[in-house]
């Protein structure tokens, strides 16, 4: 079968929907597919020893914030629009079997869409894979017709895929029927042991690495928490250090727990799972939607090393002390099992099947 993968995301770049894509296209291939990989940013370079930015003037935040509104206001995903409509230009004269547009941003499906009514892409099923849905995601701003240009670019597309269970309920809102969303885990090798890697640390040394946002994953309760802690520690977050949002977060804690919290730019994705699995424990932020979930549950499993869920409105403080004091009991290890990237492959590649709905099919009640 002949599958095109369209991304925003390089491959080899640190973020779950690269990671996605990366699993994607290197386990079709090997169930003897033919895979083609289009991104935005093709060949992109990883960054590395990335420093913390210095703050910028006041004058100079609020101009970036002026622009960055009106562009979100205006245009979908806003600065991100000119780069990934960019993606019009590498799909052309494509004949395929299964097209899977890996979202996030959303103007990866709305180049997709755009290829398939400018007839630059023709295929047989279109599938659009999601976290959740573009138009209701409380995170950025939108422009007005947000949630309408979501439901038509939508209809183009045979299904709706998502990660967990609880997404699917999400576009209820944007009147996506039941039928077209389905439920596929993100694909991970589990076949990686990191276990030999842990030996106790001499001060207690615990670790979160992914992103980091002010409404739906922020930390600053269990920072707060951490500085009137009197004790030694070391708190090592991998993040990414370019991102203004992620800096305002920190910024406030970076002389108030100095020596204890570590900052570090994001790295690639083996290389943190070999420096998570020498830390003593490890530090999830839960998202305060339950619509998402972080794809780092998987990696911290495959680190070896027990982790602590921390809710950004209440969190338990004692079963952190127990943490700390290196008591793990309270840990129960979750099965991951179902993230088997061969399992999620094919049942992307199910979706083609001969008796899926076909492009140009009509499909009742897609839409009231």
């Amino acid at each position: 079968m002949k599958i095109l993968i369209v991304s925003f995301f390089d491959l080899e770049e640190t973020t779950p929907r690269a990671f996605r894509a990366k699993s994607l296209y290197k386990t079709l291939r090997n169930l003897g597919h033919e895979v083609e990989f289009i991104s935005a940013r093709k060949n992109s370079k990883l960054e590395k020893n990335v420093k913390l930015k210095q703050p910028v003037s006041k004058i100079r935040r609020l101009m970036r914030s002026a622009i960055g509104g009106v562009l979100s206001k205006s245009l979908p995903d806003g600065k991100n629009f000119f780069e990934a409509i960019k993606l019009i230009f590498e799909i052309k004269s494509k004949y395929v079997d299964l097209t899977i547009s890996i979202g996030l941003p959303f103007t990866v499906h709305l180049a997709t869409w755009l290829a398939i009514k400018s007839n630059r892409l023709e295929t047989t099923y279109a599938v659009a894979d999601y976290g959740d849905p573009y138009s209701t995601n409380p995170v950025s701003k939108k422009p007005f017709y947000a949630r309408g240009l979501e439901r038509i670019i939508l209809k183009e597309f045979n299904y709706v895929t998502v990660p967990i269970e609880s997404s699917a309920v999400a576009y209820e809102n944007i009147l996506v029927p039941a039928g077209k969303i389905k439920v596929i885990p993100q694909g991970f090798d589990l076949e990686a042991d990191y276990s030999k890697n842990y030996k106790k640390n001499p001060i207690p040394s615990f670790a979160f690495a992914g992103a980091l946002y002010k409404k739906i994953r922020d930390p600053s309760a269990f920072l707060d928490f951490l500085s009137k802690i009197e004790r030694d520690y070391v708190f090592h977050i991998y993040t990414d250090l370019s991102n203004s949002h992620t800096i305002s977060i920190l910024e406030p804690y970076i002389s108030e727990l100095a020596g204890r919290m570590k900052l570090h730019a994001k790295i690639p994705r083996d290389e943190c799972l070999e420096i998570l699995s020498r830390m003593d424990f490890l530090i999830n932020f839960s998202n305060a939607t339950s619509i998402q979930a972080p794809s780092k549950i998987v990696d911290y499993v495959l680190s070896s090393r027990p982790f602590i869920t921390i809710c950004q409105e209440n969190f338990d403080m004692n079963e952190f002390i127990a943490f700390l004091n290196n008591d793990f009991t309270s840990f129960v290890e979750p099965n991951i099992s179902q993230y088997n990237e061969i399992n999620v492959a094919r049942k992307f590649a199910q979706l083609a099947s001969p008796d899926a709905p076909k492009k140009g099919d009509s499909v009742k009640n897609v839409f009231s």
